[in-house]
């Protein structure tokens, strides 16, 4: 059911993700193309924040930066395995692997090595800020229109 703590956490946290994804342009290889990596990334922000944040807001604010920083995690760790199974599939029908176990450790070693592209201090200060923003608006929304 919609409520105003789901709408302002996925609003907010599609925003926060989106300004990290710009932060984090620059630590990729010269040349990458991200097409709607930006955008995309929102939009799994927006359904994650929608789903986690603000659906279990209302317990109080420790609790609600609790279910951030939960929600952080699980985020990064989606985003990371999305991005990089998306670039196996398109690795895979170009130069291709020699079996599925090569696929799948090359998607485990993309996230590994993207994982620690995200580890720089102002994508992590841009994910901090905005996700402990946007856990306590959701904890307000909640108290203040139930």
């Amino acid at each position: 059911m919609p409520t105003a703590a789901k709408l302002i956490a996925a609003i907010f946290f599609a925003v926060t993700t989106m300004i990290a994804s710009e932060l984090f342009k620059p630590y990729m290889p010269e040349g990458t193309q991200f097409g709607y990596f930006t955008y995309m990334n929102g939009a799994i922000a927006a359904s994650v924040g929608w789903k986690l944040i603000g659906g279990r807001a209302g317990h109080g604010v420790t609790s609600a930066i609790n279910n951030g920083v939960t929600t952080l995690v699980a985020l990064i760790l989606f985003l990371l395995f999305s991005h990089s199974f998306r670039l196996m599939i398109i690795e895979s029908t170009g130069i291709g692997y020699g079996s599925l176990s090569e696929a799948l450790q090359d998607v485990a070693q993309k996230m590994v090595d993207h994982g620690l592209l995200v580890l720089n201090i102002d994508v992590l200060v841009a994910f901090g800020l905005g996700t402990f923003v946007t856990s306590i608006l959701a904890e307000a929304a909640s108290r203040r229109w139930r």
